[in-house]
């Protein structure tokens, strides 16, 4: 099962990105690595774990939301306008959102001030759900697409807490950059990084966990 399923992943990536943007990805973040450590060579090594968690379909099943599919056919940017400028973010939060019951099989575990939240899209209508789940108070990262996780990950190690942990445990529904990275990501960061594939159904099921 394991093996099946970092395979799965990653042939997935080879669907979503090119090996040319690979390449060219890969060659960014060695470049942008070299500036970070350059200036930041001597982080303390701690003895400590650390929990980073996406939001969508890792905290919050959006199982509802894609099975209502109103949006039809429209992803990426024709996606974001619909959102933004047809159907409206806060119609969106208030209808799938707010007062819903969520599970806190993964949000339990965060804590402040030290783990993190790291997701991928629209930063205002990822702000509104943290808000809304009662996860404000919790480190939050939000990027553009999914691949930029993998430098803003090791930023937030550089920048934001400025050591080092013993271990990285990353929950992800969506883990195909972690699984190509995670040794690129070990010999950065010095760390040993466990990814945890969430499969969630429905918010009022426990999600299944699977060690990858």
């Amino acid at each position: 099962m394991k093996n099946n399923l970092k395979k799965f992943f990653l042939e997935e990536i080879y669907k979503k990105i090119s090996l040319e943007e690979l390449k060219k990805l890969e060659n960014f973040l060695e470049l942008e690595i070299k500036k970070i450590s350059e200036k930041n060579n001597n982080l303390e090594k701690k003895d400590l774990k650390i929990i980073v968690a996406d939001l969508d379909d890792t905290i919050f099943s959006t199982k509802k939301i894609r099975t209502d599919d109103f949006m039809g056919w429209k992803r990426w940017d024709e996606g974001n306008d619909f959102l933004k400028n047809i159907y409206g973010l806060e119609k969106l939060i208030n209808k799938y959102y707010k007062n819903k019951t969520f599970l806190e099989t993964i949000s339990s575990k965060l804590k402040e001030n030290k783990d993190l939240i790291l997701t991928a899209w629209l930063e205002e209508l990822q702000i509104m759900k943290i808000k809304e789940l009662w996860l404000e108070k919790i480190n939050y990262i939000i990027t553009e697409k999914a691949q930029d996780k993998i430098l803003e990950l090791i930023k937030y190690f550089y920048f934001d807490l400025k050591f080092l942990p013993k271990k990285i445990t990353i929950y992800e529904d969506r883990p195909h950059f972690f699984i190509y990275f995670k040794d690129f990501l070990e010999k950065i960061l010095k760390t040993k990084i466990e990814i945890i594939y969430v499969e969630m159904d429905w918010n009022e099921k426990e999600p299944k966990l699977f060690n990858l």
